[in-house]
């Protein structure tokens, strides 16, 4: 389609946002409010390019320098609908620069932006709810909060403190979680 073409898949976003079908902090609201920074026309501020799939004509994805954040002057490509939806979204980010920044990091770092997502969404919402505090997480887990995202995302790639129970998935982490 010509949106596909235009703005890429992200264009879905601002769609299910509006009608109420998207993933927001781990799912305990179905839209997110002031997300108008993560919207796909937003990326022409950044855009240096266009990519797509090998061997497929549309080239839907955004090629772009990330701007800010910790992996600032690396170049990636993206985001689709469903880092918009993971990595926005599901953990409440609302700056496009902080969302490309932690794509970014998730590629560089061989791990899924979907999953490191909603396992770090599924901790977030345990801490919000005094499940875990910050004894067990060595930081605070706020929703949306770009450095907690970002050293989260690092220490689960490396393997550190409580990275290392994220690293494993939801039902790996629940069995290391401390009892109290």
């Amino acid at each position: 389609s010509i949106v596909d073409h235009v703005i890429g898949r992200g264009a879905f976003i601002g769609n299910t946002n509006t009608v109420g079908i998207i993933r927001n902090r781990n799912l305990q609201y179905n839209q997110m409010i002031d997300s108008d920074d993560i919207e796909p026309e937003e990326m022409d501020r950044i855009a240096i390019g266009r990519e797509g799939c090998f061997g497929c004509q549309v080239a839907c994805r955004f090629r772009f320098k990330v701007t800010d954040g910790p992996f600032k002057g690396h170049y990636a490509a993206g985001p689709d609908y469903t880092t918009t939806g993971t990595v926005g979204c599901e953990i409440d980010v609302k700056s496009l620069d902080v969302m490309l920044a932690l794509e970014a990091m998730n590629n560089h770092y061989g791990m899924d932006n979907m999953e490191v997502s909603n396992i770090l969404a599924w901790a977030m919402e345990l801490y919000e709810k005094g499940i875990i505090t910050i004894k067990d997480t060595g930081i605070p887990l706020e929703w949306g909060n770009a450095e907690q995202c970002y050293e989260m995302v690092k220490r689960m790639a490396f393997r550190e403190g409580f990275g290392d129970i994220l690293a494993d998935g939801c039902l790996k982490a629940m069995d290391r979680l401390p009892e109290e």
